[in-house]
């Protein structure tokens, strides 16, 4: 089904807040503080929001506690780097830049950059809904990354789905929450709910927040049980407006809600109060 790309923004980012409040309670939604690595990306889409372009230095002052100044883990920077993805995905190349950059910021110098670009190609393939998620591998960027950690266990993963293995193997095998939030959502692409729920089982935290992100992304935010999301009012949430706004290169993007302001017909004038040219002045 096709959903529009404000959808999309908010599906993404209300799952991903959604997996992160799950983490401590299995089968229902908990109102608790952000995890560390939400509040980093929620730094990253405030800076995106209002500067434009990635900006490393307003990205890390925004964070300002030093408990959060830290290199992270794949799946904890996977999770900050969601509006990174979401503010880029329409220029892949560019996307690639982007993330490397931010990786020198955040990720741990152990860890694989690759497995990073490979989320974002995940990413990427949710937000466009274009392809089955069982190809998701086989129609992979044309420059193909390198065999990492994280794709050797998305295959097994997809092997173990296609044998139909129990849950509890499936935990034993799939230790990557990143792998593991990929199998979930394969098992049930279009269930939201359930998607979040079986990721939740995972000893790991991030693998719910990063199922919700695949998972909101990929259904958009009408896909998103409405029980959910009445019960899951958190304010930023309106953050995917700003995002998607500042992404369409509105003016005041914090101001504007694309929802509730007017558009004039095709072709006609209208004023601007922050925009003062010749043609809007009145002469008496």
């Amino acid at each position: 089904m096709y959903y529009s790309l404000l959808s999309r923004f908010q599906g993404g980012l209300m799952g991903s807040f959604l997996g992160d409040s799950l983490r401590n309670r299995y089968g229902g939604i908990e109102k608790e503080p952000f995890s560390d690595w939400q509040q980093v990306g929620i730094c990253g889409l405030l800076s995106l929001s209002e500067q434009g372009k990635l900006d490393l230095v307003d990205w890390q002052q925004r964070v300002g506690k030093p408990e959060l100044e830290r290199k992270g883990s794949i799946s904890e920077v996977a999770i900050a780097l969601l509006p990174v993805i979401l503010f880029f995905h329409d220029s892949r190349n560019f996307l690639t830049e982007t993330i490397l950059a931010a990786n020198q910021l955040w990720l741990s110098p152990d860890a694989n950059p690759q497995e990073i670009l490979l989320w974002s190609e995940i990413m990427l393939f949710a937000l466009t809904g274009k392809s089955s998620p069982q190809t998701w591998l086989t129609q992979n960027s044309p420059q193909r990354l390198p065999q990492t950690e994280l794709e050797d266990q998305i295959s097994q993963g997809k092997e173990l789905l296609n044998h139909f293995a129990p849950i509890e193997r499936v935990l034993a095998t799939i230790t990557h929450p990143l792998a593991f939030a990929v199998y979930c959502f394969n098992c049930i692409p279009e269930d939201f709910r359930l998607c979040l729920q079986r990721a939740n089982r995972h000893r790991d935290p991030e693998a719910a927040n990063l199922a919700g992100a695949i998972a909101g992304t990929y259904n958009a935010l009408a896909g998103i049980p409405l029980d959910w999301r009445f019960h899951y009012s958190h304010p930023e949430i309106n953050l995917a407006h700003r995002l998607f706004n500042t992404w369409s290169g509105v003016y005041q993007p914090k101001g504007n809600n694309l929802e509730k302001i007017a558009i004039a017909s095709p072709g006609t004038i209208q004023p601007r109060s922050s925009l003062q040219i010749i043609s809007q002045r009145e002469y008496y």
